[in-house]
């Protein structure tokens, strides 16, 4: 027969652990919130690759990018970007360019009031706006934040909608980009070490282009990952393969672009 200190300890185990199931059965999830917490007079320095091959003929990019932070005021940052860029091209010869511009950015990553400052070469500016825009269509797939805080593995949605049209050149793409906070993990670049969340994405997106009278249709798919800082909210690292398809007078190429971004150097105020 049990003792009645026996029957008092069990029942009360009983007790607290339904009392502990109970609540982590109804607490939900815990969330997280990813925001921009960048002080003025901060710079990020971002070393940048971009490669794609197709029908023999190589193009490789590689940009050093500073972002120096100018101003901030309540959610709101204004941030001067300097980019220079080498651009090779099988048989031609490398190209240099440099560009200025500015820009205003919420806490949670949407870009607005962009101005393009300086290009130099000056004849390159019309290329770089439209280069431009193609990157930040598909990288704001990366920087840009869920408006609330999310558990692990719950998905957000970004919008990638981008129009072009200058020179005789026009060009309209949308799609959707899905990211998730996948896990908690350490990783070292050039700028150190840093305790990130790392991100999946995942890209789908599709439009035309209309050049010297020709209709090419595109779409352009990809799976990317990201380390942000949860601190600053600064990427650390991201990795975006892309794979372009396109069409046009009844044949079909498909273009591999690999786009690779490290922090190199960050700077306090």
């Amino acid at each position: 027969m049990l003792s009645k200190v026996i029957v008092i300890l069990a029942i009360a185990i009983v007790v607290v652990g339904g009392g502990i199931a109970a609540y982590l059965l109804t607490r939900g999830p815990e969330v997280y919130e990813l925001s921009y917490n960048f002080k003025p007079g901060e710079s990020y320095v971002y070393e940048m690759k971009s490669k794609t091959e197709s029908l023999g003929t190589s193009v490789e990019l590689s940009l050093s990018e500073t972002l120096d932070v100018l101003q901030v005021i309540d959610h709101e940052v204004n941030i001067r970007d300097s980019s220079e860029m080498q651009i090779a091209i099988t048989g031609a010869a490398q190209q240099n360019v440099a560009v200025v511009m500015t820009f205003r950015m919420t806490n949670k990553g949407v870009r607005s009031a962009i101005q393009i400052e300086k290009v130099e070469p000056p004849e390159l500016r019309t290329a770089m706006e439209q280069a431009r825009g193609q990157l930040e269509g598909y990288l704001k797939a990366i920087y840009h934040y869920p408006t609330d805080p999310v558990p692990l593995g719950r998905e957000w949605s970004v919008p990638i909608d981008y129009q072009f049209e200058q020179a005789g050149v026009s060009m309209t793409v949308t799609g959707e980009a899905r990211s998730s906070i996948v896990a908690r993990e350490s990783i070292t670049v050039q700028a150190g070490t840093f305790d990130c969340w790392r991100l999946a994405h995942k890209i789908n997106a599709s439009g035309e282009m209309v050049l010297a009278g020709q209709t090419v249709t595109m779409s352009m798919s990809g799976n990317a990952t990201s380390w942000i800082d949860p601190l600053s909210g600064a990427q650390t690292k991201a990795d975006l393969p892309l794979s372009m398809k396109l069409k046009a007078a009844g044949q079909e190429l498909e273009v591999p672009v690999n786009v690779t971004m490290e922090l190199i150097k960050h700077q306090g105020p």
